[in-house]
Parts: structure tokens; C-alpha cells; sequence
């Protein structure tokens, strides 16, 4: 009984976040969920905008579990490349409640640029199923765009068409400096995302805030050579917290 009532919890929270607790993009251990969503660069997650850019082939690996959860973990690996007139991306991931609940999703998606502007597009399939009860699946598409600005600030957007919810979309405002350090300020759905990406040499620190919740996350990212190693935490007033941990391999770069 206990763990049908962590199911519900799971599915509940999942509906009031209007999102499958699913994790960070494995470049953005420090934000969680919608956070940074908008930015231009990183590995894709199923909330991340199709509309960025890479000059390199990465692969990622994670893995991620809700603390409030017993026996809830979330598999996947994903990967990145492009060019300078485009990018396209891809991502599998699985979560597993125990024995009593599984989610698959895979999501693609493809961007083109010209100058300062990006617009992509990318497509989520999620299947969703409580073994020997029943199964459901759900289909989302993603449309994105980034605009560069001037003094290295930039405008993101990101619109995900949901045919069973109510559309969602998101808004963000970005600084990047060329050591590679970020600021954004994101809204979207009456929620305030406020996130930075600091580098100190071989490490990165990140941390994000979303209110109302409010939800805090916080991550590192270790450099070494091709790879990259990255631990968050995240925390929301509900009661949930999230580990995750990912290995990014830049295997080229132009």
C-alpha cells in the first residue's frame, strides 16, 4: 500500500508541475527541470529548448533519483552535434518506481541558425505504464528560438504544444561572458527562474531559484581533458529532492 501511495504522490506531482518529474540537462546539473531552459548551449532534456547551438559531438550519460521516493531512479543518455548552420540532438531516458511504475521517453530535434538567430524544433515521446494495469502515452512537440543581442546578452524562447494539457511556454533573458559564465532570468506559466553558471577554472558552479515554491537547485562540474562530471541537488517546499550525477565525453570539435 505504501508504495501505490508513493505512485500517486509521483503522478500527482508530476500534474501540478505540469511536467514527468524528469531532470536536468546533464551540461546543467545545477538547474532542474524548466530552469535554463531558454539557454542557448547544453545537452538536451525533454524541457529544454530545440533552438541551440553546438560545434562539437558530445555524449552524455545520468542518472537521477527522487530522495522523497524510495526505489525512484531515472536512466538515460543522450548526445549533440553540429555545425555552424545547425545542430541536432537526441535523448533517452527511463524512470522506474519499483515494480509498479515505468516511463520511457525518447525526444529528437533539430536547429538551424543564421547570424545571431537560432529556431528549432524537437519532438518528445513518452510512454508511461503501471505493469499488468494499465499504459499511456504522451506526445509533445517543442518550438524554440534565441536571438543574440548586444554586450553578450540574449533572448530565449521556448512554446511546448501538449494536445492532452494545456500549452506552456517560456521566456528568458541571458548574460554570458566569454569565460563562459551565464546568468538568465526566465519566466513562464507565473513562474520567476533566476539561474547562474560560473567557471573557476577546472570548475563550474551552478545554482537556480524558481518561485513561487519556491524550488532551489544546486550543481558542479568537474573539467577534465574531453570530459565532464557533474553532481546537482535540487529542493522544492513539497517535500522533494532530486540527486542526479552525469558524464558529458566531447568526442570532437570543430
Amino acid at each position: 500500500m505504501k508504495k501505490w501511495w508513493v505512485l500517486f504522490c509521483v503522478l500527482s506531482f508530476s500534474s501540478v508541475c505540469a511536467e514527468n518529474p524528469s531532470f536536468p540537462s546533464s551540461m546543467y546539473p545545477g538547474f532542474w527541470g524548466f530552469m535554463g531552459s531558454t539557454l542557448e548551449s547544453g545537452a538536451p532534456s525533454e524541457e529544454s529548448s530545440p533552438a541551440r547551438r553546438t560545434d562539437s559531438l558530445w555524449l552524455s550519460a545520468f542518472w537521477n533519483n527522487l530522495n522523497a521516493v524510495e526505489d525512484c531512479d531515472q536512466f538515460g543518455f543522450s548526445s549533440e552535434w553540429g555545425r555552424s548552420f545547425y545542430r541536432s540532438a537526441f535523448l533517452f531516458s527511463l524512470l522506474s518506481l519499483d515494480s509498479i511504475y515505468r516511463a520511457v521517453s525518447f525526444s529528437g530535434e533539430i536547429a538551424l541558425h543564421k547570424s545571431r538567430f537560432n529556431i528549432g524544433i524537437g519532438h518528445v515521446w513518452r510512454t508511461e505504464w503501471v505493469p499488468g494495469i494499465d499504459s499511456w502515452a504522451t506526445h509533445l512537440t517543442k518550438i524554440g528560438l534565441h536571438l543574440k543581442l548586444v554586450g553578450g546578452f540574449s533572448f530565449g524562447g521556448l512554446y511546448i504544444i501538449n494536445s492532452e494539457e494545456k500549452k506552456r511556454w517560456w521566456g528568458g533573458l541571458h548574460w554570458g561572458s566569454v569565460s563562459g559564465t551565464r546568468f538568465f532570468l526566465e519566466l513562464g506559466q507565473g513562474i520567476l527562474n533566476v539561474g547562474q553558471s560560473i567557471d573557476f577554472g577546472a570548475l563550474r558552479f551552478q545554482s537556480a531559484f524558481s518561485y513561487p515554491g519556491p524550488q532551489i537547485s544546486v550543481g558542479l562540474i568537474l573539467s577534465f581533458r574531453n570530459l565532464l562530471l557533474g553532481a546537482g541537488i535540487y529542493k522544492n517546499s513539497n517535500q522533494f529532492s532530486s540527486n542526479s550525477f552525469h558524464l558529458n565525453w566531447n568526442i570532437f570539435r570543430k
